[in-house]
């Protein structure tokens, strides 16, 4: 056998496998003959994308997870398994080895799921092809040899599945040494081709996603080899209710006090950036009530690792927004940086990526589903927005030190991303909130709460 094909047949080995990608969807209305599935039609653009270029995000994905460490790769067959690994914000994504396997997952509220159910791909580090005329025409061999695709959405069989075979545009990834299909990484390129089924969220509650299918080449039937692989993949899920049972705590996908947990998560940076540096509360130079207005107050975290307690009085009926792990990234700076938005989106997250375990207690009460940032229901996922800097004394220029930086400009873009949440007005009289992320911060808030 020559060594490309070996290559191909490595390939081919580790790649075909079941995918499932959560993803934000709900934008597109059920349509065609798989209504009654809940499948959306392969021809629509959930979240503004099409089944193509979901798949490339997968793959992104899937390919830039480390193979080494305490949580094993989703494509391995292993008890250690973990849903939540590299997840970020209302898209998350699956995957199966062959064989016959069953996973249990829980999964937040309002989730949609991209099934890839067997799929190939093509990338340059593998020494597949290096152009995108190459690579497509490399993946579209392999997956041409995938056979007897089935999915099942509870029970409900997904009818005329043919359809939902794509192709993925050329796309870049960044992968770790060692990587998924090799032993050093870098950055690459590569296509992909494949069968995928995009679920809408499911109700909240107990769900089964079930496929199976197989690959097939045989020297017989004009194949440089011989070989046979199958899958057979079961999904229990249970989907979260949109109340996590957090009293006290809006719900993630709520409008509180008319706006979502995405807009008040922009106004709370551009209430931090609003202030000067010698009045901020989270540099602790001033008072909770700096900046302050209307029926939802702010809470500030930190900049910088700190362990802090502060005391801070609260007008009647209001409402309290705060992160517990949170990040922003614009190009400010001593010369200024040029990238892109999606460059920093991307910058943003991956603070919120890193967060260590997170806790919160609400007057000595813990809330629930907090502790991983990253995978959080309380996550509004990167964002880009602007903001304009203080008037005199500004935060960049008198904390951080970007002294070019010039009073009262607005800066853009700038992007955010972090796990956040909004207290309902707490009653009269003494209250604590204690939040850390480990290794980072340590906050306690002391709250008075006046009558009305």
């Amino acid at each position: 056998m020559k060594a490309d094909t070996k290559k191909t047949l490595k390939t081919l080995s580790t790649v075909l496998t079941m995918t499932v990608l959560l993803a934000l969807a709900r934008n597109v209305a059920m349509a065609g003959d798989d209504s009654d599935s809940n499948v959306l039609p392969p021809n629509s653009h959930p979240d503004g994308k099409t089944y193509g270029q979901w798949s490339a995000s997968w793959w992104k994905w899937a390919m830039e997870l480390p193979v080494t460490g305490p949580i094993p790769h989703p494509f391995f067959d292993d008890p250690a398994f973990d849903v939540t690994e590299g997840q970020r914000g209302d898209v998350w994504f699956l995957a199966a080895p062959f064989g016959t396997v069953v996973r249990n997952i829980t999964i937040p509220h309002g989730k949609a799921l991209f099934v890839g159910l067997l799929n190939a791909e093509s990338s340059d580090l593998e020494g597949l092809g290096s152009s995108a005329h190459d690579q497509r025409t490399n993946a579209i061999w392999q997956a041409n040899h995938i056979m007897n695709v089935t999915c099942s959405v509870d029970g409900l069989a997904v009818k005329n599945i043919a359809k939902y075979r794509v192709v993925s545009p050329q796309f870049t990834f960044n992968a770790p040494t060692p990587w998924l299909f090799g032993t050093t990484g870098g950055a690459g390129t590569s296509v992909a081709d494949g069968y995928y089924v995009m679920v809408e969220p499911l109700c909240a509650g107990s769900h089964t996603i079930r496929y199976s299918g197989g690959i097939h080449f045989a020297v017989a039937e004009g194949d440089p080899y011989d070989y046979d692989a199958s899958l057979d993949m079961t999904y229990h899920l249970t989907v979260l209710p949109e109340d996590l049972g957090n009293r006290g705590v809006a719900p993630r996908d709520s409008k509180p006090h008319g706006m979502s947990y995405d807009e008040w998560s922009v106004r709370w940076w551009q209430w931090v950036f609003s202030l000067p540096a010698n009045n901020s509360p989270i540099l602790d130079t001033g008072d909770c009530s700096a900046g302050q207005s209307g029926h939802v107050w702010f809470l500030a975290g930190a900049f910088a690792p700190t362990t802090v307690t502060r005391q801070c009085t609260i007008p009647p009926g209001t409402a309290l927004f705060f992160p517990l792990a949170n990040g922003w990234a614009d190009n400010t700076g001593c010369p200024y940086t040029t990238f892109t938005a999606q460059e920093l989106a991307n910058f943003a997250a991956s603070f919120v990526d890193a967060a260590g375990p997170v806790t919160c207690t609400i007057d000595g009460v813990a809330v629930k589903y907090v502790a991983n940032a990253a995978t959080s229901p309380y996550r509004v996922g990167p964002q880009v927005f602007s903001y304009k800097l203080a008037r005199r004394d500004n935060i960049l220029a008198n904390y951080f030190g970007a002294t070019c930086i010039a009073d009262g400009i607005v800066v853009t873009p700038a992007a955010e991303d972090g796990e956040y949440l909004m207290l309902e007005p707490l009653p009269a009289g003494h209250h604590t909130i204690h939040f850390t992320v480990q290794g980072y911060l340590d906050i306690t808030y002391r709250l008075t709460v006046l009558k009305k």
